[in-house]
């Protein structure tokens, strides 16, 4: 993903930004129910738009791309704006493709705003109640049709009807009629949408037959389910800015409800849900307007997610509103009927989900690679051909092989990337690294676990020590360990959790006590990773036990394993290595072992953040693994001699996961990017490693449901599926959740941090 695209352009922002305005102006809150349901003021604010240029979207790539359109659906959906402009755009789209006189006519008309066009997709609508109509040819390109669409939009004062005809011989059709011909009857169906959805039935209306390239109403069908997605989230976003406005004032039991758990902990997932939309939304748009070949997948994905996340988002809001959010004179409610309207029409999440199903399960296709610019996207390719040759599917199979306590460390595959100089990939070149960006050092990082690789054993020495030695270190720490890491040596395990200090990491009770050549150290960390296999301690203890804050009371350390006094005692965790406990007994380092200022570990600790947010790129790389495993696997199995792929259950299972493994793309991809910008994206981290963890549960507990009681074998049993695969998966999963900080803590940080609710 190119940097730009995760982050609106500045036109685009000026777009969002003048549109907001001009919707305050014209389109005011405290006039937009009424105005809603008057034909008279939608069709002047209607051709107010067109001055704008709003309704010449779509008809060339110099009028602007599917971004904008995007940008403006959204503000529409935030302002409980009904215009059509989505409607217009899938016009525009259709009609440019068939040049002839008269629908240069219209296109003209519609971008001066004397024309509005609905369109109704009938078979190609996704929902087999939308409709169908049947044409009679009556010579030069003219037809009469008959027959009965519904779930129309913009009826009110829409000029004219774009309707699917459907198929045939290559090429799909559309009917082009004016809502004022002879024959046309218009039946309003009240429901969420304000103004009403219509059904509009037709009796040999005299209308023209239009030959679209043969996949253009199914193009049709997913702009149009992305635009109403779009649509809906402006609505949310809406709704969560004033549930979280809220939160902020409203006092209950003398507290100010946010500062209740329960609150911010559904809050903070709302913000997960609609920073994910929002990216997905910009992928998908960028993918069309650059005719990516997979954007049919990602526009799929991304309404997929958005589809079920929106409405519980919207749903969660008004919970946290209370009961003024369920009166009618409040804002709300017209945002809960917008959301609701516009996510139940194209099929909705069935027919996303359905569309992903289509081309992992039957058209063989794989989850597309991130765009991450031209020099990592290339250098993904270096690393995948090297891979190829020095990570052989023989090589991978000798090590799974091997017991799972042994798995993760490969001497010789370690000798092969320290020759090629990769241990250091990302890091400066005064160390010996090859200084790659933070995009490449993904690539990297995505590439390595997606091969399931053996990097276990030196990725916190590369990842976290070594970059904060170069920050905090003396010259002699760097000297001694840096050249050692490049060559895969002197491997380091984390010494951070304690009995009484988990996820509250400032109030470890381990203690280092100066003394007259160094420190003593005394005290008990648990869940040691490596414990028993590492060279190193990264160790945080306390050095002013009556420091005024917590965290200003610590320092870091290194130590030896070897050391007298320590005690390592390996307790074999539910994924099968051993999350040590380490007791430390009057343990004595010299004074070198300090990494930086005493009392000042706690920055070091922090500072390691932005590193460790670029290693999350490998989870989520880990995810994508199982999860095109998975996929595979259902596409080229049978059970009863039918296609597992053809199991409702399956398509549907397969379509959710890989929804949300691109909403986890996506959010990785916006703490990256906060990286590679020098900033440390706090929040946005936790919002990643809450939801892509939590996925990491999920999938394998998918998989399991439709593998069976097969699935549930172990590696090496007889019948078991994938070799035990996701039994593996799902007993790994667990500590992710839990470990660096549990998602009940990171939810409070991004509801306090991310969000500014009271502490």
């Amino acid at each position: 993903m190119a940097v730009q695209s995760l982050y609106e352009a500045g036109e685009v922002q000026q777009l969002r930004d003048s549109a907001r305005g001009f919707l305050a102006r014209y389109w005011p809150p405290d006039r937009a129910l009424e105005r809603a349901i008057q034909p008279e003021a939608l069709q002047e604010f209607w051709q107010r738009t067109a001055a704008q240029g709003w309704t010449s979207l779509g008809s060339d790539a110099e009028a602007g791309g599917l971004r904008e359109v995007l940008v403006l659906l959204e503000e529409l959906g935030r302002a409980a704006c009904p215009l059509p402009l989505l409607d217009a755009f899938l016009a525009a789209t259709a009609l440019r493709q068939a040049a002839t006189p008269a629908t240069r006519r219209v296109r003209e008309a519609l971008e001066a705003g004397t024309a509005a066009i609905s369109v109704a997709l009938g078979p190609a609508d996704g929902d087999s109640n939308a409709g169908s109509v049947v044409v009679t040819a009556t010579g030069d390109g003219a037809a009469d049709v008959t027959g009965t669409v519904r779930f129309v939009e913009g009826l009110s004062f829409a000029t004219h009807l774009l309707i699917a005809v459907g198929s045939s011989e290559g090429t799909d059709e559309v009917a082009l009629i004016r809502t004022d011909a002879p024959g046309v009857m218009v039946t309003p169906t009240p429901g969420f949408a304000i103004p009403p959805l219509g059904e509009v039935h037709l009796e040999n209306v005299s209308g023209q037959i239009i030959s679209l390239p043969q996949g253009s109403l199914q193009t049709l069908a997913t702009l149009a389910r992305l635009g109403c997605v779009a649509r809906a989230y402006g609505a949310t976003d809406r709704c969560f800015e004033l549930a979280v406005e809220h939160a902020k004032v409203r006092k209950q039991f003398g507290e100010f409800i946010g500062h209740f758990q329960a609150i911010q902990h559904k809050l903070a997932n709302c913000l997960i849900t609609l920073d994910a939309t929002r990216l997905l939304l910009a992928r998908s748009a960028k993918a069309y307007d650059t005719s990516d070949a997979s954007w049919q997948y990602i526009a799929n994905a991304t309404c997929a997610f958005a589809n079920p996340a929106l409405r519980q988002t919207v749903l969660e809001c008004m919970h946290a509103l209370g009961g003024i959010s369920y009166m009618e004179e409040h804002e709300v409610p017209r945002h809960f009927r917008r959301v609701h309207a516009d996510l139940f029409r194209f099929g909705g999440i069935r027919a996303a989900r359905e569309g992903l199903a289509h081309l992992l399960l039957d058209a063989g296709m794989r989850t597309p690679d991130l765009d991450l610019g031209p020099e990592a996207n290339a250098f993904r390719q270096e690393v995948r051909a090297w891979l190829a040759e020095h990570w052989t599917k023989e090589d991978q199979e000798v090590h799974h092989r091997l017991p799972i306590r042994e798995q993760g460390a490969d001497r010789a595959f370690t000798d092969a990337l320290t020759e090629q100089g990769w241990l250091g990939v990302s890091w400066p070149k005064q160390w010996g690294g090859q200084e790659r960006s933070t995009f490449e050092q993904l690539a990297f990082e995505e590439e390595m676990s997606y091969q399931g690789t053996p990097t276990r054993t030196f990725g916190c020495g590369i990842g976290i020590v070594g970059p904060a030695l170069m920050a905090y270190g003396s010259p002699e720490q760097q000297q001694r360990f840096l050249p050692a890491f490049l060559q895969g040596k002197d491997t380091f395990c984390l010494g951070y959790s304690e009995p009484e200090a988990g996820s509250d990491l400032a109030s470890l009770r381990t203690t280092a006590t100066r003394d007259e050549t160094g420190w003593v150290i005394n005290g008990t960390k648990i869940y040691t990773t490596m414990g028993d296999l590492a060279d190193y301690v990264w160790l945080a203890a306390r050095t002013d036990p009556n420091a005024p804050v917590k965290h200003a009371g610590i320092s870091v350390f290194l130590v030896p394993t070897n050391t007298p006094g320590i005690t390592i005692r390996p307790d074999i965790a539910l994924y099968g290595h051993p999350a040590c406990t380490v007791f430390y007994d009057n343990v004595h380092v010299p004074e070198d072992a300090l990494v930086g200022q005493v009392n000042g570990g706690w920055r070091i600790i922090t500072s390691a953040l932005a590193s460790e947010r670029v290693l999350m790129g490998g989870i989520v790389a880990g995810i994508r693994a199982y999860f095109d495993q998975l996929s595979t696997y259902l596409a080229e199995m049978e059970c009863d001699g039918r296609p597992l792929r053809e199991d409702p259950l399956v398509r549907g299972g397969i379509g959710s996961l890989a929804a949300d493994l691109e909403a986890a793309r996506m959010l990785l991809m916006q703490s990256i990017e906060l990286v590679s910008r020098g900033q440390v994206p706090f929040h946005q981290a936790a919002m990643t490693k809450v939801f892509t963890s939590e996925l990491g549960e999920r999938l394998p507990e998918t998989a399991l449901e439709l593998l069976g009681t097969a699935g549930t074998f172990a590696s090496g049993a007889p019948q078991a599926l994938l070799d035990g695969t996701f039994e593996y998966a799902l007993r790994d999963s667990i500590y992710k959740v839990i470990g660096g900080g549990s998602n009940e803590i990171q939810r409070t940080l991004i509801a306090t941090r991310g969000l500014g609710l009271p502490r």
